[in-house]
């Protein structure tokens, strides 16, 4: 067992789909590669084992060991994942850490979501009529994300400010980890629209991403 992170492996090591890597706290955050079922994290994919500390936190991801240089190199359309630092009315400031393909970054990366990029606070199907949908109240940006909430979100472009735009307006993009207000125990989503503290079943408002198996 890794001391630092309470791993079973070695920072480094190659790990296959479905290999445990250890336990679940609230100070460890399941990254690209890897998933969390039960307390426990597991490896989704082969590839090396890395630790990215952040804060108080650790971000766990598995890297395939191909094309390790271009899978950290962002571009418009990607997925990544990223941390919320902090909150306006009109947008929210977050550092990516990570891309879907694998790849931790070396820095992390400044990126704002503003609040027409979270989508409706109402879920759009198949059945719901396009105009009815584009006339719905965005969300609040507080309500959608919070600071320290762990986000998957797709890049829209390169803004002027050397920041990247992301959007969170597709329902497999949204808080992908969070902590409660109180207590500060990981948070599980309830709907696409709350998450429920397990210890104390106080819920939470987020813009929640759609699990993914």
């Amino acid at each position: 067992m890794n001391n630092n992170s309470r791993l079973r492996y070695e920072i480094d090591s190659f790990v296959v789909p479905g290999d445990r890597l250890g336990s679940f706290f609230k100070t460890t955050v399941p990254g690209p590669g890897t998933s969390a079922r039960k307390g426990h994290l597991y490896a989704s994919t082969a590839g090396r084992l890395s630790i990215q500390q952040q804060e108080e936190q650790s971000l766990i991801t598995v890297t395939p060991p191909h094309d390790f240089a271009s899978r950290r190199v962002i571009t418009v359309g990607q997925i990544v994942l990223a941390k919320v630092d902090r909150v306006s009315w009109t947008q929210a400031h977050v550092s990516i850490f990570a891309t879907e393909t694998g790849g931790t970054l070396q820095y992390p990366a400044e990126a704002i979501v503003r609040r027409e990029d979270i989508g409706s606070t109402v879920p759009v199907t198949h059945t719901t009529n396009t105009n009815t949908a584009n006339n719905k109240t965005s969300w609040q940006v507080i309500e959608a994300v919070r600071p320290g909430d762990w986000i998957v979100a797709r890049v829209l472009s390169l803004g002027d400010t050397q920041r990247y735009m992301l959007t969170l307006a597709e329902p497999q993009l949204g808080v992908w980890y969070a902590l409660s207000a109180k207590g500060g125990t990981v948070m599980q989503p309830k709907s696409w629209n709350t998450m429920v503290c397990p210890k104390t079943g106080v819920e939470e408002s987020r813009k929640c991403a759609k699990p993914r198996c």
